[in-house]
């Protein structure tokens, strides 16, 4: 084992003779082992002990193995109070704890269902189908969720204090403090990651890492009101324990512009090492097609190599595509109270607030805000030398509610009411003139 952080070099086991399949799950290293014959071993790292787990005689096949991680302030905390059930073809398991196995289960399809975990996300569940002498991963990620005024405790005398929760504009108002004073004070927007560094002056320190990474991995509603799914984990940990996966983008036509979680990284195809195990957004932007996006969970489960495959759709050649270099690109950045409003840039349509739109040019361009129930949101803009975003921040306004039917009957009647008074008043007057013409 090779600590990137420390750059020490560990010796897992003294055995000389073959380990292969080697799997890394938080603080535990698991191996199939050759020593008897097919045994399964595991070291763990926080104890430093290696611990056989099989001492079979015979080849282990049809094999079922469950991890549960807590993202809690290490990342190899282990969440030994989550239960689960695994529904297969023959049984149904129930299973508790960070790490569970099961030998020689029948070939077919399995569905894991978490059970809640107070204080935390449950994750989602999964079907995977087992073939035999082969084997399937389920893992299960528990994330913290935090609400307004909720607090972590980061060690060494550190508290996070969540202050402000705003749905609106994807972003969360987080304080740190230090024996109740504050030393830091943060907006962090979804997805964003800040790093963290304690300063601690205790002579018994906590022994939790002093650089952390804090990231919003979601910013949600519930019953019981705002939250969110907070990821606080220490980089030297995260990058030199969580297993490596190598993400493969392709497309027809090749070419494409990639953007992983609106970062540009280069031109299908590509493949790009992942470390970090999570949902990602890709998304790919080529001139005379329309744009392509998608979601991918990459988890520790996932084969080693992940292929994207996107055929692109052909479109009409619009005004508004920029042949621009990715890296001169100017962005816009749309949101609107409610979100959800369909956003069209020089009369085509983009997508939903909130939205972050890539422009090439600096030319005069129009912009139109629709969303049912609400007046139409119509303006213009265009960037300024040396301006590189536009931040548009809008509260649409709802329609006038339409006149009632009594309302609408009201103004006839009163000219109805005006015209009969004035045919009287014309009767009244030529009744007197005969009468005055005759008394003469």
């Amino acid at each position: 084992m090779y600590n990137l952080s420390t750059s020490a070099e560990t010796q897992i086991t003294l055995n000389n003779l073959d380990q292969y399949e080697f799997t890394i799950d938080g603080n535990r290293i698991v191996w199939m082992d050759s020593r008897d014959l097919s045994d399964i071993y595991m070291y763990n790292i926080t104890s430093s002990k290696e611990i056989p787990i099989t001492t079979n005689q015979s080849s282990q096949i049809s094999e079922i193995n469950v991890y549960i991680r807590s993202w809690n302030l290490e990342l190899t905390d282990p969440l030994d109070n989550a239960t689960f059930t695994i529904s297969g073809p023959d049984e149904i398991y129930v299973g508790n704890g960070s790490y569970w196995t099961i030998f020689n289960a029948s070939a077919g399809t399995y569905t894991i269902n978490h059970e809640p975990v107070s204080g935390y996300e449950t994750p989602a569940s999964e079907t995977k189908n087992l073939t035999a002498e082969n084997k399937i991963i389920f893992s299960g990620n528990y994330s913290l969720k935090k609400r307004s005024t909720d607090s972590i405790d980061l060690g060494d005398g550190y508290i996070l204090l969540i202050k402000q929760i705003d749905t609106a504009n994807n972003e969360a108002l987080m304080e740190i403090q230090l024996d109740e004073r504050t030393v830091n004070e943060m907006r962090v927007k979804k997805h964003e990651m800040v790093e963290f560094y304690k300063t601690s002056y205790s002579v018994n320190e906590s022994g939790k890492p002093g650089l952390l990474d804090i990231i919003i991995e979601d910013i949600s509603q519930d019953s019981d009101g705002d939250y969110i799914k907070i990821c606080i984990t220490p980089p030297d940990i995260e990058f030199a324990l969580a297993p490596e996966k190598k993400l493969i983008i392709t497309s027809i036509p090749e070419g494409a512009n990639i953007l992983l979680d609106r970062e540009y990284i280069g031109k299908t195809p590509k493949e790009k090492s992942i470390i970090d195990l999570r949902t990602y957004l890709i998304c790919l932007e080529l001139d005379g097609y329309e744009i392509w996006e998608e979601k991918y969970e990459i988890q520790p489960s996932n084969e080693f190599e992940i292929e994207v495959e996107a055929l692109l759709t052909e479109k009409q050649p619009s005004p508004t595509i920029s042949t621009t270099p990715i890296s001169e690109l100017r962005y816009i950045n749309i949101s609107s109270i409610p979100e959800g409003a369909e956003v069209f840039i020089d009369g085509r349509y983009i997508e939903r607030t909130p939205a972050k739109i890539a422009i090439g040019d600096t030319n005069e361009h129009s912009v139109c805000l629709k969303k049912e129930g609400y007046t139409d949101y119509k303006d213009d803009f265009q960037f300024h030398s040396g301006e590189s975003k536009i931040e548009m921040k809008l509260e649409l306004q709802p329609l006038p509610t339409s006149p009632t039917k009594q309302e609408e009957i009201t103004p006839s009647s009163t000219e109805e009411e005006g015209a009969d008074f004035l045919a009287i008043s014309v009767l009244l007057t030529l009744i007197f003139g005969y009468f005055t013409l005759r008394k003469k």
